[in-house]
C-alpha cells in the first residue's frame, strides 16, 4: 500500500470514529450534530487540501518541486480563475476527476473558526482589551459547557485546538437558529458582527477524530496523538485521559489571548514537576485578565487529581462574566461572618435577577429586539446559581492554589 493510500485510509477511519462519537452523544448546543451522511463522488477541485497533501508526498527533483510551488502560488492568487480558458487538457482532467468521499449534512453553517477569530482579533485586543477578553470568556464558557456535557458519557475530545472550534451566527431571540431557512453566514457582515458584539457567536466543538470514549466494559480505543506539545504531562507516560480536555482548555486560554502554548515556548516544563507559578504570566489588560490567568493555571496543573474540573471552570467563567465585582469580593473577605456572606450574596442574586427581568420587559416592547446569546447564557447562570455555589466559586478564584474538593 502506498503512503498516499494509507493516509487516505487512516483519514477515513478517523472520520468514521469522529462520526460515531458525535452520534453517541445526546444533542447539545455547543457540539456539532450531523443530520445525515452519504457516500458520493466529489470533484477533486472541491478538495484542494487533498491535492496539496498529494503534491507534498510526491517525490521529484528540485526543479519539479519549484514548478509545483509556483503553480500553487498562482492558484492562490486567482490566476487559475482568470486564465481558465487557457488550461491544458491535463489540468482540466485533474480538476474534473472524481474522488469517493463521505458527505456529511450538518444543521449549522459556520462562518469562521476560533482560529480565524483570534487571528483577526490581534488589533482589537490591543485597541479594546476589555471587549476582546470578555468575548474570549464567552467563547470559553460555551466550550466548557460542551465538554462538561460529554463527561457523563465518558467522552474526551483529546484534540482541542482553535481550528476545531467553529463559530455560528445566532439570530436574536432564536439561539438555536432553527427557523433560518437559508442560513448565509459566509459573508463579511457575519464576521464584522462577531467582532463587534459582546458575544461573538455560538461556539461548536467539531472534529472528534482523536476522541477517547470509554465503553461500558471500561475499555478505551487506541488513538495516537501526533502533537505531543498539547499532551498533558500524565499522558507522556500513561494513558490517563480523564482530564486531558481540561489541560488543553488551559492551553487555549493562552492562545486565545495571543500568547503561545506555554509548553511549546518552554518544552522542558513538562519534564519536571512544575508548579502553577512556573507557568508564564498573562498580561493584565482588562478586569478579566487576572481571572483568566488563575483559571489557566488551575486547568494546567501538573497533577491531574488537583486540576480543576470542567464544571468548576464553567462556573468560574460565569462568575467572571456576571458574578460579583471586586468591591463585593473585598466586602466578603474582610472578616464577614458566614451569615453575613450568605445575606450579602442573596441580596446580590435577587438584584441581578430583578435587573434581568426589567431588561427583558423593556426589550419586549421593541418587536425588532430579541434575546441575545449573551442574555441567554446569563439567564442560565442566574437560574441555577445559589448563594452556596457563588460563594464557592469566589473562594476558588480568590485562592487558586487551594485543592478543589
Amino acid at each position: 500500500m502506498t503512503k498516499t493510500k494509507y493516509k487516505v485510509k487512516e483519514t477515513q477511519q478517523q472520520f468514521f470514529h469522529s462520526l460515531a462519537v458525535r452520534q453517541s452523544l445526546p444533542l447539545h448546543f455547543n457540539i456539532q450534530q450531523d443530520c445525515g451522511h452519504f457516500l458520493a463522488d466529489v470533484p477533486a477541485r472541491l478538495l484542494p487540501w487533498e491535492e496539496e497533501e498529494d503534491d507534498d508526498e510526491e517525490e521529484g527533483s528540485d526543479e519539479e518541486k519549484e514548478k509545483k510551488l509556483e503553480k500553487k502560488e498562482k492558484k492562490s492568487e486567482g490566476w487559475k480563475e482568470e486564465r481558465k480558458g487557457e488550461q491544458s487538457e491535463e489540468e482540466l482532467a485533474a480538476d474534473t476527476r472524481l474522488r469517493s468521499h463521505v458527505v456529511v449534512i450538518t444543521r449549522e453553517v459556520p462562518f469562521q473558526t476560533v482560529a480565524d477569530f483570534v487571528r483577526e482579533g490581534v488589533g482589537r485586543h490591543a485597541r479594546n482589551p476589555e471587549l476582546y477578553e470578555r468575548q474570549v470568556c464567552l467563547l470559553l464558557l460555551q466550550l466548557c459547557a460542551g465538554l462538561e456535557h460529554m463527561k457523563p458519557y465518558h467522552v474526551t475530545h483529546c484534540d482541542l485546538r482553535l481550528e476545531n472550534l467553529l463559530l455560528v451566527n445566532c439570530q436574536p431571540g432564536n439561539p438555536w437558529n432553527m427557523d433560518l431557512l437559508e442560513p448565509n453566514n459566509n459573508n463579511n457582515g457575519a464576521t464584522a458582527s462577531a467582532s463587534s458584539s459582546a458575544c461573538p457567536a455560538r461556539l461548536i466543538i467539531s472534529n472528534f477524530s482523536q476522541a477517547k470514549q470509554k465503553s461500558s466494559m471500561g475499555e478505551e480505543p487506541s488513538v495516537v496523538l501526533k502533537d505531543r506539545s498539547r499532551l498533558a504531562p500524565e499522558l507522556l507516560s500513561a494513558t490517563q485521559y480523564r482530564k486531558c480536555d481540561e489541560f488543553q482548555t488551559g492551553i487555549l486560554v493562552y492562545e486565545m489571548l495571543h500568547r503561545p502554548n506555554p509548553f511549546e515556548e518552554a518544552p522542558g516544563l513538562k519534564e519536571r514537576e512544575y508548579a502553577r507559578s512556573d507557568l508564564p504570566p498573562l498580561p493584565a489588560r482588562s478586569l478579566y485578565s487576572l481571572g483568566l490567568q488563575r483559571l489557566a493555571s488551575m486547568l494546567l496543573d501538573a497533577n491531574p487529581s488537583e486540576r480543576i474540573r470542567m464544571g468548576d471552570a464553567r462556573a468560574c467563567l460565569q462568575c467572571l462574566l456576571w458574578g460579583p465585582r471586586e468591591d463585593l469580593f473585598h466586602t466578603l473577605g474582610t472578616g464577614a461572618t458566614p451569615a453575613q456572606r450568605q445575606a450579602t450574596l442573596q441580596n446580590w442574586l435577587d438584584l441581578k435577577r430583578t435587573l434581568m427581568m426589567i431588561k427583558f420587559a423593556e426589550r419586549s416592547l421593541d418587536s425588532g429586539c430579541g434575546v441575545s446569546l449573551e442574555d441567554w447564557l446569563c439567564c442560565q447562570y442566574l437560574a441555577f446559581a445559589t448563594t452556596d455555589t457563588v460563594d464557592r466559586v469566589i473562594r476558588i478564584l480568590q485562592e487558586p492554589q487551594a485543592q478543589l474538593l
